[in-house]
C-alpha cells in the first residue's frame, strides 16, 4: 500500500524523466521479491565471517608462537577488554616448534608444513602488496588540500597522486563497486571471485608477470584485471550499478587528485619516482643495474 501511494505522489510530483531516473536508481535496493537472494546474501556473509576468523586465529597463533616460543596461545579479546587473559589450554606450540627443539638453537629450523608455509608467504605477500598502500591521514591531509594554479598544475597532481595513491584509488573503486551490488547475489558472488583474482595476480604473486620473456608492468596487470572485473559483472546484466560505482570512485579520484597538493609527496624508491612511460619491458630491462667497484683509498681529487 505504501508503494502504491508513492507511485501516484511521485507520478503526481515528477516528470516522466525524472520518475524514470528515481525508479532505475531505488528498484535495484529494495527488498527482494523473493526469498532467495536474502539467503545468499546471509550465508555468504556468514561463510565469509567464518573463514575471516578462522584466518585471523591462526595468524595470531602463528605470530604468538614466534614471540613466545614453548608457551600456550591466550584468547584473543578486543582491545577495549581490560580483564585477565584466559589461556585456552591445548593451543600449544607445533611439534616441530616445542621446546624440544629449543637445545638446537643456531641450526637451521625444520621447514613448515605446506599449509602454514601457505598461510605465511600469503601473509608475507599481502604485507608487501598492501605496504604501498599509504596512509590515510597522509591522504586526506586537511593542510595540503588547495587549488592549483593553472591546468599544468592540475594535470600533473593528478598524475603525480594517482602514482603514489594508486592503491588506495583502487581500494576505493573496488569498495564502492561492492556497495553498489549488495542486492544482487549472483553479481556479488562474481564480483568475489575477481577479487580472488586479484589477490593471486596482483597481490600474492611472487614474481613479476611475464608473457613470452617480456615483463609486465604492475600497471598493466591492475588496468587488465579492473577491465576484466567490469566485464564480468556486465555480463550479469548489472550495468547501471557498475557505472554508478565507476562513476563515483572516478569523481572521487579526480576530485582528490586535483585538490590533493603534491608538493609534500616523496617517493621511497627512485624506481617510482621515476616511473618510465614504457608499460612493458623485457626481461633483460629489468635486472639491476650493477654497482661500480668502489674506490681505492690512494684516491685523491687533483
Amino acid at each position: 500500500m505504501a508503494s502504491y501511494l508513492w507511485r501516484k505522489y511521485a507520478d503526481y510530483v515528477y516528470t516522466k524523466w525524472e520518475r524514470t531516473l528515481l525508479w532505475d536508481m531505488l528498484e535495484p535496493y529494495r527488498r527482494p521479491k523473493s526469498f532467495t537472494p536474502l539467503v545468499t546474501i546471509y550465508i555468504a556473509a556468514f561463510y565469509t565471517g567464518v573463514i575471516g576468523s578462522a584466518i585471523t586465529e591462526q595468524l595470531y597463533k602463528e605470530k604468538y608462537w614466534e614471540d613466545h616460543p614453548g608457551e600456550a596461545v591466550p584468547l584473543m579479546k578486543p582491545k577495549f577488554y581490560g580483564g585477565p587473559w584466559k589461556v585456552l589450554k591445548g593451543d600449544v606450540l607445533p611439534p616441530n616448534q616445542s621446546n624440544e627443539n629449543m637445545t638446537t638453537y643456531g641450526t637451521i629450523p625444520a621447514e613448515l608444513p605446506p599449509s602454514s608455509n601457505f598461510i605465511y608467504r600469503a601473509r608475507e605477500q599481502i604485507r608487501e602488496g598492501l605496504g604501498t598502500r599509504r596512509p590515510w591521514k597522509e591522504m586526506v591531509k586537511i593542510e595540503a588540500i588547495n587549488l592549483p594554479a593553472n591546468l599544468n598544475i592540475s594535470i600533473e597532481r593528478v598524475r603525480k597522486n594517482a602514482a603514489f595513491f594508486r592503491v588506495n584509488y583502487v581500494i576505493i573503486v573496488l569498495f564502492l563497486l561492492f556497495l553498489t551490488l549488495l542486492w544482487h547475489p549472483v553479481s556479488l558472488i562474481v564480483f568475489i571471485i575477481m577479487m580472488a583474482a586479484w589477490l593471486f595476480l596482483y597481490f600474492l604473486r611472487d614474481d613479476p608477470v611475464s608473457l613470452d620473456g617480456i615483463v609486465v608492468d604492475d600497471r598493466i596487470v591492475m588496468m587488465g584485471l579492473l577491465l576484466m572485473t567490469v566485464a564480468m559483472l556486465f555480463l550479469t546484466d548489472v550495468p547501471y550499478n557498475i557505472i554508478v560505482g565507476l562513476s563515483l570512485g572516478l569523481v572521487a579520484i579526480l576530485v582528490h587528485g586535483l585538490f590533493r597538493s603534491t608538493d609534500d609527496l616523496f617517493f621511497v624508491e627512485d624506481e617510482e619516482a621515476n616511473r618510465s612511460p614504457v608499460l612493458m619491458r623485457g626481461a633483460e630491462e629489468t635486472a639491476p643495474f650493477p654497482l661500480k667497484n668502489a674506490a681505492s683509498s690512494s684516491f685523491s681529487v687533483s
